[in-house]
């Protein structure tokens, strides 16, 4: 039996269905798992905390030490990386390196040992937030827009940076079309058009 895409949005979000689809379609087919979105909700909550927690730092004199190079580092090279799997319509492996970076190497070691200087490495911190928010939006634009609105509001993000924002609209924008268009043809030629209509109007 087909599951239709409004149940799903419904009950977890249009972010969240759009996450799962992205992460799951491989160009194969698959039996729709709800038990995964226990892991979609983890990553987003990772997400939200780690905002927060940037968001409660105080403005120390900013210091670089060499874990905070490391994570630089890493940083870069994930920018990299999502971009050529992104390029190469390979959205789901964007995902997959998107949460190994924000779950292991900023949440589980970086920001373990740097809580106690945290204040010195803000702008280090809120770089990489605001990376991270780029690289996501193709995939979760409501939950990166809303934060990224509340940055603005507060203030965090710089005038360079509203004007790449909006630079970088349109070609978001023609990401998520071909991202769905792919999806559609990958996971749904098997089932009934009028849910293939209710997918493409559900995720906009």
């Amino acid at each position: 039996n087909a599951v239709a895409p409004k149940e799903v949005i419904e009950k977890y979000g249009r972010d969240y269905f759009r996450y799962y689809l992205t992460k799951s379609s491989k160009g194969e087919d698959f039996v729709y798992d709800e038990n995964e979105f226990r892991d979609i909700q983890k990553f987003f909550m990772l997400l939200l905390n780690t905002n927060n927690f940037i968001n409660q730092l105080g403005k120390g004199k900013q210091k670089m030490e060499v874990e905070d190079k490391w994570i630089l580092s890493r940083f870069n090279r994930l920018v990299n990386e999502v971009s050529d799997s992104y390029n190469g319509y390979r959205f789901y492996e964007a995902i997959a390196k998107i949460e190994t970076f924000l779950m292991a190497d900023l949440s589980r070691t970086y920001i373990q040992i740097i809580r106690d200087r945290s204040e010195e490495v803000s702008d280090v911190l809120n770089e990489i937030r605001l990376g991270l928010l780029k690289l996501l939006s193709p995939v979760v634009p409501f939950i990166t827009e809303k934060i990224w609105q509340n940055l603005l509001k507060e203030g965090k993000v710089k005038e360079l940076e509203k004007t790449f924002k909006e630079i970088v609209k349109y070609y978001m924008i023609f990401t998520i079309f071909l991202a769905s268009f792919y999806l559609h043809i990958y996971l749904f030629t098997s089932i009934k058009f009028f849910i293939m209509d209710q997918i493409f109007i559900s995720l906009f």
